[in-house]
C-alpha cells in the first residue's frame, strides 16, 4: 500500500512524551527486541474478549512505546512508534476489531537501557517462559558489558539464584531447549528442575538422554529427575558442579528454610485454600499434587542430609525462634557440663576457641525449622482431603487425593505450629504447647483471632486444648 492509504483526520495530534493519546493500530510496530517469542492464540482471543466494545469491554492498560527515529520510519513504514510493552494488547485489539489503541511515549538514554526497560515491563506482567528469560538475561549482560552474575542480579532486581539458574539453561543443546519453548503446553513442558540437571551434562550425554527421558502430560519433575539421576549413576556420566563456600551455603539454607516456612504457612492459612482443587481437570489436579509431592520429597532429602551432617555435634534439642528471643532477654545462667564431644565436634570447638580452653559443643540443629516445614507441608497436602472427608467442599470435580490424618476431635495432640501476634506487635509462626496455646487464646492473640476469621479446622478448640493440658498435668 502507498502512503496515502494511511491517513489520519485533519488536525490529529500524534502523542509525544508526557502526552498520551489514541493512535491507529497501523501506527505501532512490534520491537525486534521483544523478550516474548511466542504469543498463545487462545490467550490472545481471551484478551480480545475483554477489549471488544460489543461485549462492553475496553482497554484496561495503556501500551508503552517509543517514537521511531527518522531512519527507522522508512524501515517500519507505516508505523510511527515501536512497542515497548503491550504487544499482546496490540495484537488482541486487532482480533477484537478495534481501530485504535491508547499509548504513552517514553524516551531512553540508549539502546541498552531501552532493552532493560522492555524486559522489566514484560517480565513483570504475564511471566516469560524460563528459556525466554534466560536468553534475554544473557542479552542484557552483553549489552551492559557486565562480567558477573552479581552485577546482572543488581541491574535487573532479580535474585542471584534466579539469574544463575536461568543462565545455566544456555548450556542446553537446541533439542533440550526446544522442550522448554513457550508454545508447548505448560503441563508437558520441560521444567526447571530437570533442565538444570541437563545443563550440567556434556552435549553428547544430553542428546543421549533427551530422547529416552519420560516426558509429556502426567510426568512430574520428580519422576524426570529420578530417571536422570539413575541413568547418570548407571552410566558413570560426569556432572559439572560449582563449588560454594560453607558460609555461603549456610546462608542459602537458612534463607531458603525461612522463606519456605513463612510462605507455606501464609498459603495454608488463606481463607480460600479449601477450594484449591475446585474446577480443575483431573490431569491438572494430578500435576498440582505431583508438584507438591515432588517438593516434599526434595525437602525430605535435604532435611535427612542436614541431620546426618549434624550428628558429629551431638546437639541437644535446638531452641525455637521464640525461645531464642526469650533467652536473649534473660541474664545468663550457669550451664551444666557438656558431654564429651566427638572428634569432629572437638576439632570444631578448638578452632573457634581463641583462649585455647576446651569449649562446649555448639548446639546446632535444624530440627525446629524442619518440624515447622513438615507441619506446613502436611497442611498443604492434607487440608483438602480433610475437608472433603468432612463434606465441607461440594465443588469436587476430581477424585480426592489420598487422605491424610488431620485433627478432627478439636484436641491439641501435642505441640502445634501456629501463627500468633508476638510481643513486638508482629506475627510469629512457631511451635507452642498446650499452656501457651491457652494463654494466646484467652488474650485473643492467635492468628485467626487477630484477623477476625473462623478457626481453621486443623487448630484445636479451647476445650480440646484444656483436655490435653489436664492429661499432661496428670
Amino acid at each position: 500500500m502507498d502512503k496515502a492509504t494511511y491517513q489520519v483526520a485533519p488536525g490529529f495530534v500524534w502523542p509525544t512524551v508526557g502526552h498520551p493519546g489514541r493512535v491507529p493500530l497501523w501506527a505501532l510496530a512490534p520491537s525486534p527486541n521483544q523478550p516474548r517469542t511466542y504469543f498463545d492464540p487462545d490467550e490472545l482471543k481471551a484478551l480480545a474478549e475483554t477489549m471488544c466494545p460489543d461485549k462492553k469491554g475496553h482497554q484496561r492498560e495503556i501500551v508503552t512505546v517509543r517514537a521511531l527515529t527518522s531512519q527507522e520510519l522508512e524501515q517500519y513504514f507505516p508505523a510511527r512508534y515501536l512497542i515497548k510493552s503491550g504487544e499482546r494488547r496490540w495484537r488482541a485489539a486487532d482480533i477484537a476489531g478495534l481501530a485504535d489503541i491508547e499509548i504513552r511515549v517514553k524516551e531512553y538514554e540508549n539502546a541498552a537501557f531501552e532493552k532493560l526497560d522492555m524486559y522489566m515491563l514484560n517480565e513483570n506482567r504475564v511471566g516469560l517462559s524460563d528459556i525466554e528469560d534466560a536468553h534475554y538475561l544473557a542479552g542484557l549482560m552483553s549489552d551492559f558489558a557486565l562480567t558477573t552474575q552479581e552485577e546482572l542480579s543488581a541491574l535487573t532486581g532479580k535474585k542471584l539464584f534466579h539469574v544463575s539458574q536461568h543462565l545455566a539453561l544456555l548450556k542446553l543443546i537446541p533439542e533440550v531447549q526446544a522442550l522448554m519453548h513457550p508454545s508447548i503446553d505448560v503441563r508437558s513442558r520441560l521444567r526447571m528442575g530437570s533442565a538444570i540437571i541437563f545443563s550440567r551434562l556434556k552435549e553428547d550425554a544430553q542428546r543421549e538422554f533427551v530422547d529416552r527421558m519420560p516426558k509429556g502430560k502426567g510426568v512430574t519433575t520428580r519422576r524426570q529427575v529420578d530417571w536422570l539421576k539413575a541413568e547418570i549413576a548407571k552410566g558413570g556420566v560426569q556432572i559439572s558442579t560449582r563449588q560454594m563456600k560453607p558460609g555461603k551455603l549456610r546462608q542459602a539454607v537458612v534463607f531458603f528454610m525461612g522463606q519456605l516456612s513463612r510462605r507455606a504457612g501464609e498459603i495454608a492459612r488463606l481463607p480460600e485454600f479449601d477450594r484449591l482443587f475446585d474446577n480443575l481437570e483431573p490431569d491438572e489436579a494430578f500435576n498440582l499434587l505431583g508438584d507438591v509431592k515432588d517438593a516434599q520429597a526434595e525437602l525430605s532429602e535435604l532435611v535427612a542430609r542436614i541431620e546426618e551432617l549434624s550428628k558429629p555435634f551431638d546437639p541437644p534439642k535446638a531452641a525455637s525462634t521464640v525461645e531464642r528471643q526469650n533467652a536473649a532477654s534473660k541474664p545468663a545462667t550457669p550451664q551444666p557440663a557438656a558431654k564429651t564431644p566427638s572428634a569432629a565436634a572437638e576439632a570444631f570447638a578448638h578452632k573457634h576457641n581463641k583462649s585455647g580452653t576446651k569449649a562446649t559443643t555448639p548446639a546446632v540443629s535444624p530440627e525446629p525449622i524442619v518440624k515447622r516445614v513438615h507441619e506446613h507441608g502436611k497442611q498443604l497436602l492434607g487440608m483438602q482431603a480433610g475437608n472433603r472427608a468432612a463434606g465441607t467442599n461440594q465443588h469436587d470435580p476430581v477424585p480426592s487425593p489420598p487422605k491424610r490424618s488431620l485433627p478432627t476431635s478439636g484436641k491439641m495432640g501435642g505441640e502445634k505450629t501456629i501463627t500468633y501476634m508476638g510481643e513486638n506487635g508482629r506475627k510469629v509462626t512457631d511451635k507452642v504447647n498446650q499452656a501457651k496455646y491457652l494463654e494466646l487464646w484467652d488474650k485473643g492473640l492467635l492468628g485467626f483471632q487477630v484477623d477476625n476469621k473462623d478457626r481453621p479446622a486443623w487448630m484445636p478448640t479451647r476445650e480440646g486444648a484444656v483436655e490435653d493440658w489436664k492429661k499432661f498435668c496428670d
